[in-house]
């Protein structure tokens, strides 16, 4: 899942930009306040970012920006994933520095 997770988050990002955009993928290990470590993997693209009118409903259901021919699922069908696999995603936007999303991933003791 984390995965298909990832490249929709990529696919997003690529259909962003124009042909000078430019997208950074990076990883970090982090732990939070109540000690549980997480892995942190950021999609970050440097296109015009989201209206904020669209950042309250980024990942319902029927949200695209794209125009005809894209349902608007994607988003939805990646906080889905993300919910099942115990994660969490979040995302930064402007038109200032792009766009920016956060998977957060659990990482367990074996």
């Amino acid at each position: 899942m984390i995965k298909q997770i990832l490249v929709n988050l990529l696919r997003n990002a690529a259909e962003a930009l124009d042909n000078k955009g430019q997208i950074t993928l990076a990883t970090r290990l982090y732990c939070t306040s109540d000690g549980r470590h997480y892995v942190d993997i950021s999609v970050q693209d440097d296109g015009p970012g989201i209206d904020k009118e669209i950042m309250d409903r980024l990942f319902s259901p029927v949200t695209s920006t794209k125009g005809d021919g894209h349902a608007g699922l994607g988003l939805n069908i990646v906080k889905g994933m993300v919910d099942d696999i115990g994660a969490n995603i979040n995302c930064h936007s402007s038109a200032a520095f792009g766009t920016c999303f956060n998977l957060g991933i659990p990482v367990f003791d074996e």
